[in-house]
C-alpha cells in the first residue's frame, strides 16, 4: 500500500489530444530523380516511412503538437495522425513521447500491424460506439412503450 501511495503522489500527467481525421498527407521523393517536379510528373513519389514524426513547418508554432505516420497504406496515400499536447507536467522529452506514441499503435490485440492511432484510444473509441448503440436501442425500445418518439 505504501509503495502504491508513493507512486500516486509522484505521478506526473501528460494530456494529449489525438486527431486521426486530418487531411495532411506527406510524401517523399523516390530514388530515381532528385528534382521534385520531375518526380511528380513521373509518379516517383512515395509515402513517408512508418514512424516518421513531423514537428516543424506544418504544425502550429503556438502549441506543442506533432504528427506521426503510423499506418501503412498499400494503395493511395497515408494520412498522418496529429497529436496535440495540452497539458504536460512530466519531464518526458519530445523524442521519447514520439516513440511512445508510435509504439502504442502496435499494441492492438487483433492485429500485428500498426494502426492509425494508439491502441488504447482505439479500444476506448470502439467500446464507446458499442455502448452508445446499445443504449440508443434500449432507450428507443423504452420510449415505444410510452408511445413517445424523439
Amino acid at each position: 500500500y505504501e509503495q502504491k501511495k508513493a507512486f500516486m503522489e509522484n505521478a506526473k500527467l501528460c494530456f494529449i489530444i489525438v486527431n486521426k481525421n486530418n487531411e495532411i498527407k506527406m510524401f517523399k521523393k523516390g530514388n530515381k530523380n532528385d528534382d521534385l517536379e520531375s518526380a511528380l510528373n513521373n509518379q516517383d513519389i512515395v509515402n513517408v516511412p512508418l514512424g516518421t514524426a513531423v514537428d516543424t513547418d506544418v504544425v502550429s508554432p503556438d502549441f506543442y503538437d506533432f504528427m506521426i505516420n503510423s499506418a501503412y497504406s498499400e494503395r493511395g496515400t497515408s494520412n498522418m495522425t496529429k497529436y496535440t499536447v495540452i497539458y504536460d507536467e512530466s519531464s518526458i522529452t519530445a523524442s521519447v513521447l514520439y516513440r511512445l506514441s508510435y509504439y502504442l499503435t502496435y499494441t492492438c490485440y487483433n492485429t500485428t500491424k500498426s494502426i492509425k492511432m494508439p491502441a488504447p484510444l482505439s479500444f476506448v473509441t470502439r467500446r464507446n460506439t458499442f455502448t452508445r448503440e446499445k443504449l440508443t436501442k434500449e432507450i428507443n425500445s423504452k420510449l415505444k412503450l410510452f408511445n413517445i418518439s424523439l
